[in-house]
């Protein structure tokens, strides 16, 4: 996160002097043909492929298929591609640009299959079959021919099974009756698999993700796919961490090494950490790298070998933590409770005194933000500041939003903070001047997260992504028509030329400084 220009504000220009221009009406009727034409083909190709790409829940297997370059595994929630080639994953296909900005899911698709001599890939959904042109990686539904049908249709997959004596790595086991995938206590059913040409074989099992056997060397690599729905994500330069609720019904704790060809690790938190299950409220991860996590059982942190657990039973001020907040040496913690301090070293719970200050020890909190060494924190109807060594200070804040519900964000940089609730944000600048945008312009979306970013405010809302121009006061929502996997965004971050986004159907990732785009 990062201010680009203080949002709200904008340089004055000189008015310029008009003058009428008299055109040859051959010139009018030609910009009046294009004016026509271009806005239609614009809007034809108004996002690319890989404008988005999703790593949703795309754990059970429907198809597999051998390309010339590129292995598919057909899920229900997208298609996975391995290059066979530089032995990497390329980016999934999940939802892709379609005609007239309607955006095509490759959601349970019955069948793929790459054509041999042009590399075009034809999936068939349930509504129909879908193309993909190899050369100009345009995406369109179109029925093939009985000939394309046949050439397709080229030498079968021999289905098999994986054989005894694999060296499973990590302490996973294959057990031979039923192909059946264990770890510790833990079971995935064989989903199936495929020997191919080039000497590797191909296994899926549901739930968990593929494996890949070199008959060189019998040693099976496993790896599991898709962090599912994301409503705790964090983001840094070499890790990305996304999390759905903790237990092994809801999802696991996912790990994506941004340097290791973004292969993903998961952990169940019970098994590997000793940690109870529970619904993440927050994750975050302060400046030595420790995993903050804030859930619905209690505080659990760690470097990602080794975790602690704090309970209530630790004199936390209650067992549901809403948000947390990484300063110095720790990280307050944020409940209906009252806030918290945490010594990182030692676990300590350090709870503000209840005569010196009320406000922290006894109210209802539920957000935080921090920037250098003032922590912001809100609650129902109230925005509080503390800076380090001194006492705590209440920040008025707008009647309409912040003051008048609960907020559900808080963000803070450089003497900026912003509240987004149920009504839209509403954002201070360094003067102490309050400007506010209504959520009628992203229809009516609550506010879950805030980022600024390139210029703009990013929301997440529970309506999709938003991006607000508070210099132009206009607002664009981008929703499941344009390519979002899942139209509720708990979380966003910006890096750079991409948005990311944690959503209730996956993890996901926005392209959004294109030049050229017509937004």
């Amino acid at each position: 996160m990062h201010i680009d220009s203080a949002p709200g504000f904008s340089s004055l220009k000189s008015p310029i002097r008009s003058r009428v221009i008299r055109v040859p009406f051959t010139i009018v009727s030609l910009f009046l043909i294009m004016l026509f034409l271009v806005p239609d083909a614009q809007a034809r190709r108004r996002f690319e492929e890989g404008d988005w790409v999703a790593w949703p829940d795309s754990r059970t297997y429907t198809a597999f298929e051998v390309g010339k370059n590129t292995v598919y595994f057909a899920t229900t929630n997208g298609i996975l591609r391995w290059n066979r080639v530089d032995e990497r994953w390329k980016n999934p296909w999940f939802s892709v640009p379609g005609p007239l900005e309607e955006a095509i899911f490759l959601t349970n698709p019955l069948q793929i299959k790459e054509d041999p001599l042009t590399q075009d890939v034809w999936i068939e959904l349930k509504d129909g079959w879908v193309y993909r042109d190899n050369t100009s990686h345009y995406w369109e539904y179109r029925t093939p021919q009985e000939s394309t049908l046949e050439r397709l249709n080229r030498d079968p997959l021999t289905i098999i099974d994986p054989e005894p004596g694999l060296i499973e790595p990590y302490q996973y086991v294959v057990h031979l009756d039923d192909q059946s995938l264990h770890y510790r206590n833990q079971e995935w059913d064989y989903a199936g698999g495929v020997s191919t040409p080039w000497r590797k074989d191909l296994y899926a099992w549901t739930g968990y993700g593929i494996g890949l056997l070199d008959k060189y060397s019998p040693v099976l690599d496993l790896y599991p796919q898709g962090a599912g729905p994301s409503p705790g994500l964090v983001v840094t330069d070499s890790v990305i961490w996304s999390a759905g609720t903790m237990d092994n019904d809801g999802g696991w704790l996912w790990k994506m090494d941004r340097k290791d060809d973004n292969r993903w690790q998961f952990f169940d938190p019970r098994i590997v950490w000793g940690l109870e299950p529970g619904d993440v409220q927050s994750m975050t991860v302060d400046q030595d790298g420790t995993l903050w996590i804030a859930t619905n059982k209690g505080l659990m942190y760690g470097n990602g070998e080794v975790f602690r657990y704090l309970r209530k039973t630790d004199k936390l001020p209650s067992e549901r933590i809403s948000d947390v907040q990484p300063m110095k040496n720790g990280a307050w913690i944020a409940t209906l409770h009252g806030l918290a301090f945490i010594v990182k070293e030692t676990g300590q719970v350090i709870r503000p005194d209840k005569e010196k200050e009320p406000d922290a020890a006894l109210r209802m909190w539920n957000q935080l933000a921090a920037y250098e060494d003032t922590l912001y924190a809100s609650g129902p109807g109230f925005l509080m500041m503390h800076e380090h060594g001194k006492s705590w200070t209440e920040i008025d804040v707008p009647t309409t939003i912040g003051a008048g519900s609960d907020p559900m964000a808080l963000w803070a940089e450089r003497g900026y903070i912003a509240i987004g609730d149920r009504q839209g944000i509403a954002w201070r600048t360094p003067k102490g001047e309050w400007k506010q945008a209504f959520n009628n312009l992203w229809d009516e979306g609550y506010v879950f997260d805030i980022d600024y970013h390139g210029g703009y405010f990013w929301l997440g809302t529970d309506r999709g992504l938003v991006k607000y121009d508070p210099t132009q006061g206009d607002a664009i929502l981008y929703t499941s028509k344009d390519g979002l996997p899942g139209n509720v965004v708990y979380e966003v971050h910006g890096e750079g030329k991409v948005i990311w986004m944690g959503t209730d159907v996956g993890l996901a990732r926005f392209r959004w400084d294109v030049p050229g785009r017509l937004d």
